[in-house]
């Protein structure tokens, strides 16, 4: 029998790397295996949360595979099969820079995490976004979010700014970007300039000492993707389970004392990284109520 998908969201519903996740999931389900995801920040919210990890019995953290990705310290919600996707960075949204031996690690680009197999799906919602010839390009916008503004340039001068908050729609994200005849955008790493380009925008990557053109260096590969795929099923559905829940910052089978000593420390790595992260915490603390004096075998 397939062991299942337990797959770790961050609920950020504006993120390229959250709908990656259920991407994920909404793929496993093509192929047949149970997948769920767990929302940490809207955990009772059905539209984005499957299931809770408090409500699954003990069999389900031995015998499926959790899904991470690489902002979540450790293996918090204690299943002995790990998987982690490097949706990043290693580390600069969160989480730790490197990983417990019995994980099987993959990700997004080699420019994020090297010598690790690959899995990328297409980003870019190819039916909201896409150009339109009879939409006259009357507007400049701007761009910041990740990158941080290095600088002040003249060409901010009247234009749109787009934030993470805004558009609050992705509907209407891809209306503005038809409109948009050039986007500055001092984020050289995120989504968004994929999906520019796709509605036909100039996209310019604000240097500190030059304006570059964005040309994607890793992009979404049809050809290879089923076998990413059936990659990460062959080597998800083979984990043992020996060494995925060691390592810094893991619970395998915590005591309640030890689940809330490490819920503080979660609460002020994620409060530091993130303001939402802290939600982990939480998290930590309801599987302490459930699972106080329990250990898993291993």
């Amino acid at each position: 029998m397939s062991a299942g998908y337990f797959i770790c969201a961050p609920g950020k519903t504006s993120s390229a790397g959250n709908r990656m996740l259920y991407a994920l999931r909404d793929e496993l389900r093509r192929r047949g295996f149970a997948a769920r995801v767990f929302d940490w920040v809207h955990p009772d919210d059905p539209s984005r949360t499957d299931a809770r990890p408090w409500e699954l019995d003990a069999a389900a953290r031995v015998d499926d595979i959790a899904v991470y990705p690489e902002i979540v310290w450790g293996n918090p919600l204690g299943f002995r099969k790990v998987a982690r996707w490097v949706l990043n960075v290693p580390g600069l949204l969160g989480g730790g820079r490197t990983y417990a031996s019995g994980e099987a690690v993959f990700t997004w680009s080699p420019e994020y995490l090297s010598g690790v197999p690959r899995l990328r799906f297409d980003s870019v919602d190819r039916s909201l976004f896409f150009a339109d010839p009879q939409v006259v390009r009357d507007t400049i916008c701007t761009f910041v979010y990740k990158g941080g503004k290095c600088r002040d340039i003249p060409e901010e001068a009247g234009a749109v700014k787009i934030t993470r908050d805004w558009p609050a729609h992705r509907e209407e994200l891809a209306e503005l970007l038809r409109r948009t005849r050039v986007l500055y955008s001092f984020d050289a790493n995120s989504s968004l300039l994929d999906e520019a380009l796709v509605c036909g925008v100039d996209v310019r990557i604000v240097r500190p000492d030059r304006l570059d053109p964005y040309v994607p260096t890793d992009p979404f590969d049809a050809a290879v993707f089923p076998d990413e795929m059936e990659t990460f099923v062959r080597i998800t559905q083979a984990l043992d389970g020996r060494d995925g829940g060691e390592g810094e910052g893991c619970y395998p089978g915590a005591t309640r004392r030890s689940l809330r000593r490490r819920a503080r420390l979660a609460r002020l790595a994620y409060c530091i990284t993130r303001a939402e992260r802290f939600r982990m915490a939480e998290i930590l603390l309801k599987q302490a109520s459930v699972f106080a004096g329990e250990r898993v075998k291993r």
